[in-house]
């Protein structure tokens, strides 16, 4: 895979974020079996891609999906384990826009919409 040079000027990285975004939205599936694409209009949903860390799971590629804005942390995460197969328990991680190390749990009880931006990368990791 090519790696691409993110730019460093800030209005070509805005750019470069707006069209990452719209390639995000274009192969984003939804995670909930329910929800189809005709269903739900592009402004009610949250695109988030999704890493897995899990030791017994072989390395995947980043996973784009979408959410209903009105869903919360703890069934995001149970609709993400049922799409991606899991079967150990996970944690939800929010990676900061500053840099991978960085990481902040997400709160189960709250709307995801509320913790993560649109476009926004999410780690899920076995406890």
């Amino acid at each position: 895979m090519r790696r691409v040079k993110i730019p460093t000027d800030p209005f070509k990285l805005e750019q470069y974020r707006k069209v990452e975004l719209l390639k995000m939205r274009h192969r984003a599936v939804p995670c909930d079996p329910n929800d189809k694409v005709t269903s739900v209009p592009i402004t009610e949903r949250l695109h988030i891609e999704v890493r897995v860390e899990d030791k017994s799971v072989a390395e995947r590629l980043p996973q784009a999906f979408w959410f209903r804005k009105t869903v919360g942390v703890g069934k995001a995460l149970d609709l993400l384990m049922l799409q991606l197969k899991l079967l150990a328990s996970c944690s939800m991680y929010k990676v900061t826009p500053e840099g991978e190390e960085e990481r902040v749990l997400l709160a189960n009880d709250r709307p995801l919409v509320e913790q993560v931006e649109d476009g926004c990368t999410v780690i899920l990791q076995a406890v």
